[in-house]
């Protein structure tokens, strides 16, 4: 009886433990980032001009959005993030939802998000492109429960282990065919109101379901150490 007490108490502990890891590694579930209070996300770019603006976003006066501008030049436009609020273990993440806007002149623009293991060899794209209204905000959104949905830009390691394993988050024009470096293009557009929204909403869930979560994302993450440095740019 004590013996099958004490692995009781030890399954009871390992199942605390990864649901404790499950709380903080899918923190992204659920994140609206808005660019309100000055604030980029992290977002930059080593050929894009990065600039939280303060007013003219989704909100209207006074609410902020991202610019992302060329500033006159034939560039890869677009910017990347490595900040926790849109990077982690995105495997409950069911759809990215954003808004764009196509500021200044009208331009083709066809805007693609992506994510990845950065230094990991392992990044996707989304295939849908979107083209944003010329001086309004439109939503879009992409799937990540659908693979087929997505090429992948570097790397050879798998979209769940990308999901798992994300520490990038980059958005950008292109073209296809699709890889790591995107069609370039003299313009700009802005970003506002990236929501990460989970795969389903459960009143509570069990410490157990959470481990599961957990240990997929633990497990993915093995894989990446054995990987060859790979950077993401925009």
């Amino acid at each position: 009886m004590s013996q099958f007490k004490n692995r009781s108490k030890s399954l009871w502990m390992a199942g605390a433990f990864f649901a404790s890891s499950a709380a903080l590694a899918l923190a992204a579930v659920g994140t609206v980032v808005e660019f309100n209070g000055g604030s980029d996300q992290g977002f930059s770019s080593s050929q894009t001009v990065v600039t939280n603006v303060a007013s003219g976003g989704v909100g209207g006066a006074g609410d902020g959005y991202l610019s992302i501008d060329s500033a006159g030049f034939t560039v890869n436009l677009g910017a990347a993030t490595s900040d926790a609020d849109l990077t982690g273990c995105l495997s409950d993440v069911g759809t990215i939802q954003f808004s764009l806007n196509d500021i200044g002149a009208d331009e083709a623009l066809e805007i693609h998000v992506g994510f990845g293991v950065n230094g990991g060899g392992n990044f996707w794209q989304a295939n849908a492109g979107f083209a944003p209204p010329n001086g309004s905000w439109q939503q879009f959104e992409v799937d990540l429960t659908d693979e087929s949905q997505w090429t992948q830009t570097i790397g050879s390691g798998s979209f769940a282990d990308a999901k798992a394993n994300a520490n990038r988050f980059l958005i950008r024009h292109d073209n296809a065919p699709y890889m790591q470096i995107p069609d370039a293009l003299d313009g700009d557009f802005g970003v506002d109101g990236i929501t990460l929204v989970g795969i389903e909403r459960v009143p509570a869930a069990t410490g157990w379901s959470l481990a599961g979560l957990a240990l997929l994302c633990l497990i993915a993450g093995a894989a990446i150490l054995r990987q060859r440095p790979v950077s993401a740019e925009a």
